[in-house]
């Protein structure tokens, strides 16, 4: 990765884990605050965000994923479960650049939140 180029994809990260049973994913409105189970931020109300609901290993679970977060989830292949800044961090450790990992992002809003979740892993903010 010292090329300046970010190949960064979580899709073949696998925890050999059993296959979801059902899996319903929604963007709705936000009427009262939720919490991001990525990045922990809330979400406040009148924000668009994305709600999935699935069945996993006989639980139901439900997520929510603010907008900054989904379009970095969606570019870099990460589905749920709250791990999605820590698989970054862990490509940064092994030499992922931010810049051309921010350049695969097409909105500022999500490339800022890039910004500060690569600060507060370098604890710079």
């Amino acid at each position: 990765m010292s090329d300046g180029h970010c190949d960064v994809s979580f899709s073949d990260y696998s925890d050999d884990a059993d296959p979801v049973e059902f899996w319903h994913e929604t963007h709705v409105t936000a009427r009262k605050p939720h919490r991001c189970n990525e990045c922990d931020e809330t979400i406040p109300v009148g924000e668009r965000y994305r709600r999935v609901n699935y069945k996993f290993a006989g639980r139901l679970e439900s997520e929510a994923m603010c907008g900054p977060c989904e379009e970095a989830a969606k570019e870099f292949d990460h589905r749920v479960g709250g791990t999605l800044w820590q698989l970054f961090e862990e490509e940064w450790d092994q030499g992922a650049h931010l810049q051309a990992c921010m350049n695969r992002l097409t909105t500022a809003r999500a490339k800022e939140h890039m910004r500060r979740r690569w600060l507060k892993w370098k604890r710079l903010e």
